[in-house]
């Protein structure tokens, strides 16, 4: 196999009227070998294959490549016609140049894109015998391809390709022929330019018959360019030459990381030059100033489109991320990304940056200041780069959401993902991590905490927490509510310990969040406002911790817990019916009486006479710790409270705390016959 590596190319299409009985295709195919880039290296051709119709001609014709194009390689279509016809662009295709006439030709032009059809097909307004080439080369710029276009026609056998002149050294010039000659043939190229086809048709009547040719060269220099081909027979012809721009050898060379400023200019450098720079909490600001060296072919004022790109390192390396988010190169965003662009209030993106003493250099070569950068894409507006040179540009960063102790890595690339000829160096910057911090912590929102009889409570710790590194950065948070006299350090315990294992975080913007750590506290948890532990308080901490394990601690301010009196009590005493001059005898009605509060408790009791259709005074009532005979035993009870000597003991767990107090009654001699009733008041006190 042949490799062919050109700078510029210049390719000749001739054809001559030949009518082919039969279609025919014809390949000539120089594959690249294995590792040799197909896009943005020194300009080479790929492949080529023509067809031509049968019959007496017709008005569309197909010709297909034997290997799927390239993405971003340029591909070209020359099609002649024997008859004077309107030729039609190719959707997609864009034209170079395109000429109705006896005979008519034409040059298109387009860049692969990702999944490329390998089948062309053109089509004419009128009926006739065609000829189409179609063309592979790799290296071309993608941004902006086509140049210069130029033609001649005549008859006889010296047929020209017209002439042109690039507007830049290194293209690719192509040019191709077309004489309305039956079987012919090309040979003696002039200036230097490669045939790559030279066919003919072969069916139909023979003064229809066309002959078809084509030729490249690379050409250094701007300047003008044609070629001239021998046909061996004689006819009408035209020739048809086009350029197009080789793509520049662009390298990443060095780079360099500076803090922010509100201008074209930057602040001072963070990092030495090529060296890794340390960025912190999310919102940070920061400049990355990047040089592009030309390696060969010079690039125009605005002759190239570039975008910046960046990838999480992760576990593999700059030339090769892996398992980082993003985990390949992904484009620079202004809106969102873990790193995006920044927009400064003053500067507007494009303009020439500002020039600084402590710009990266790159082995003396010239550097050629470009432009300041707050968004995709970007290009040499501020002045073209020549050969040897370096183009200088700045861009506007900011860490918006990325992870803590993660490196990220930064890369050019043209406008169309296609990476530069080589990487010298990556950009590379660290997440480092700072710590969180708490504010604003309060217990119970700062107020004494009171219990809910026989159940429980949910009580809150809650404070700011705020990490540089973003919200996003907290992992989890864990809280202590406790009596002061037991510690932070405590082993859960209902009466005086509630560990929280598990936080809430709520309210999140920027780096801070409301983080609420909520117990259920039980209606016994030990009191501090009197009794026992009077001297004491009830705190409250809250730890925060961060993804990378970094944390914080805070402690609320001191609040009371009240202490709570509480019983729980049946609803009614039913003595059932008594006759009068009766009572209750050895039957009692009990009453089991719960202590639901948090403190030990005495229970006072007191009544009210009960009433029906007469009167039945409170003193008949009888009460006592133990079952008794109302004849024998009992206390009256009165309208005033009076300690029943009942004593319940403060609750330590869900296990009820309880006492029982035994009931009788009398009914007095006359007492009108029907339903009576009354109250009796039972108090949990001191």
């Amino acid at each position: 196999m042949m490799l062919f590596r050109f700078k510029n190319i210049l390719i000749a299409f001739v054809i001559s009227a030949v009518v082919a009985a039969s279609f025919s295709d014809m390949l000539r195919m120089v594959p690249l070998p294995s590792g040799v880039p197909r896009a943005h290296a020194a300009a080479t051709f790929v492949q080529t294959i023509s067809s031509v119709t049968g019959g007496n001609g017709g008005t569309t014709l197909s010709a297909t490549f034997a290997a799927a194009p390239a993405q971003n390689n340029l591909l070209i279509a020359v099609i002649g016609g024997n008859a004077n016809t309107v030729i039609s662009v190719p959707a997609g295709w864009s034209t170079g140049i395109n000429q109705s006439g006896t005979p008519s030709q034409a040059i298109f032009y387009k860049i692969a894109g990702a999944g490329e059809p390998s089948t062309v097909t053109v089509t004419v307004s009128v009926s006739t015998h065609l000829g189409l080439q179609i063309y592979e080369y790799g290296g071309i710029d993608t941004a902006t391809p086509f140049d210069q276009s130029g033609s001649s026609a005549g008859t006889g056998t010296a047929v020209g390709s017209g002439t042109l002149t690039t507007s830049k050294n290194d293209e690719l010039v192509v040019a191709g022929l077309t004489v309305n000659a039956d079987a012919s043939n090309f040979s003696a190229w002039t200036n230097s330019f490669t045939e790559r086809n030279d066919f003919s048709s072969k069916t139909g009547v023979s003064n229809t018959r066309s002959t078809f040719g084509a030729a490249d060269r690379i050409v250094g220099a701007a300047g003008a360019y044609t070629t001239t081909a021998t046909s061996a027979l004689s006819g009408a012809w035209i020739g048809q030459i086009a350029s197009f721009r080789i793509a520049s050898l662009l390298t990443q060379s060095t780079y360099q990381w500076f803090a922010n400023a509100d201008s074209t200019g930057v602040g001072s450098a963070l990092a030495a030059q090529d060296s890794v720079v340390t960025v912190f909490a999310a919102g940070n600001t920061f400049r990355l100033r990047l040089l592009l060296h030309v390696a060969d072919a010079q690039v125009l004022t605005s002759g190239v489109s570039l975008k910046l790109q960046f990838a999480a390192k992760g576990t593999g390396t700059c030339a090769a991320p892996a398992g980082g988010s993003p985990a390949v190169y992904t484009d620079i965003s202004a809106a969102a990304g873990e790193v995006r662009y920044y927009n400064n209030p003053t500067p507007a993106d494009g303009a020439a940056l500002t020039a600084n003493a402590g710009d990266p250099t790159h082995l003396g070569h010239t550097v050629v200041p470009e432009s300041y950068e707050e968004a995709n894409a970007f290009t040499n507006a501020q002045g073209a780069i020549l050969s040897g040179q370096d183009g200088l540009w700045d861009f506007a960063l900011v860490n918006d959401s990325a992870l803590n102790s993660s490196n990220y890595c930064f890369r050019a690339v043209y406008a169309t993902g296609a990476i530069l000829s080589s990487y010298g160096v990556y950009p590379e910057l660290t997440i480092g991590n700072q710590p969180p911090s708490l504010s604003g912590t309060a217990l119970n929102g700062g107020a004494a905490i009171s219990l809910v009889e026989g159940t429980t409570k949910s009580v809150s710790v809650a404070a700011t927490a705020t990490d540089p590194n973003g919200f996003s950065d907290f992992a989890s948070a864990t809280s202590t509510i406790y009596r002061s006299g037991v510690g932070a350090a405590c082993a859960a315990n209902n009466s005086n310990c509630y560990a929280v294992a598990s936080c809430s975080f709520s309210s999140c913007a920027g780096n801070s969040c409301t983080v609420t750590c909520t117990a259920s506290m039980q209606f016994f948890a030990d009191p501090t406002d009197i009794g026992t532990f009077a001297a004491e308080t009830w705190m409250g901490t809250i730890t925060v911790v961060d993804k990378q394990g970094a944390s914080a601690s805070s402690t609320a301010p001191a609040v009371e817990l009240n202490t709570l009196y509480a019983i729980s009590t049946p609803a009614a005493i039913n003595y059932g019916s008594l006759n009068p001059s009766t009572d209750t005898g050895a039957t009692n009605q009990t009453m089991v009486i719960t202590n639901t509060g948090n403190a030990a408790i005495t229970i006072p009791v007191s009544g009210a006479d009960m009433t029906g259709p007469g009167t039945i005074p409170v003193s008949q009532q009888k009460y006592s710790l133990s079952s008794f005979t109302y004849s024998a035993g009992g206390t009256a009870l009165t309208a005033v409270s009076t300690a029943s000597g009942l004593n319940l003991a403060k609750p330590t767990s869900t296990t009820p705390v309880q006492g029982t107090l035994y009931w009788g009654v009398g009914v007095p001699n006359g007492t009108p016959s029907g339903s009576y009733g009354g109250t009796n008041t039972i108090i949990a006190a001191p």
